[in-house]
This record gives C-alpha cells, sequence and structure tokens, in this order.
C-alpha cells in the first residue's frame, strides 16, 4: 500500500467487525510473500488474514496471524502434486480482521514480493 517512503502509517478503515483492505496488482502477477508492517505500538492489525484472488471473486485463504508481531512475512503458495510449492498466480491480495466488536485496521505498509513477468 502505497510507495515511497515510509510514514508513521499508511491507511486505516473505519470500525467495523470485519475491516479490509484490497491491493490490486493490475494483472495477475506471481507472488512469493508479502511483508505486513504494523505502526509501532499498534494492535488494530491482531488477527490479520491474507487472503489471494486472480479474479477478486474467488479467494483463497494463505495466511493467518496466530499472534501479534511488528511485522509479518507471508509465504504466498500452490499446492502442486500434494507439496506446497512458492509462489501462486495473483491479481489480488486482500488484509482483514474479524473482530467480536468493531474496530479499525491499521496497517503501516504492505509489500509484494514476486516473480518479475516480461
Amino acid at each position: 500500500l502505497f510507495s515511497g517512503d515510509k510514514a508513521d502509517y499508511a491507511f486505516h478503515t473505519d470500525k467495523e467487525k470485519n475491516p479490509w483492505a484490497k491491493v490490486d496488482l493490475g494483472a495477475v502477477k506471481t507472488v512469493n510473500a508479502v511483508m505486513i508492517e504494523n505502526r509501532a505500538n499498534e494492535r488494530r492489525a491482531e488477527g490479520l488474514i491474507v487472503s489471494v484472488s486472480e479474479d477478486g471473486k474467488k479467494w483463497q485463504e494463505v495466511w493467518r496471524a496466530k499472534t501479534f508481531e511488528p511485522s509479518w512475512l507471508v509465504p504466498v503458495t500452490h499446492v502442486d502434486a500434494g507439496a506446497n510449492v512458492p509462489g501462486c498466480r495473483v491479481r489480488f491480495i486482500r488484509l482483514e480482521t474479524n473482530n467480536d466488536s468493531p474496530r479499525e485496521l491499521l496497517l503501516k505498509r504492505v509489500t509484494v514480493f514476486g516473480v518479475k513477468e516480461g
């Protein structure tokens, strides 16, 4: 979310039970990992879920935070012949939380790592 110099935070949503943000890569790309950075001393991304999609309609959950960390490096894999293989073809990445009571989702930075294509 946003390129350039790191700021205190990139964005935050309104208070919602299921706040989310969607990253559109502009075209289907091979994504290997997503680095998610939290704002210092900020826990509004606790319980974060990362899902990916090629078309923005059918989503596959690829990761769910077990504990809160200042940053997470999320591997993005696909299953091939029963084994998890690095990389997955995606256009959209959704970051969300599901909460018992409304709260904002706030993240400092999201960096997508992939294979240079073309």
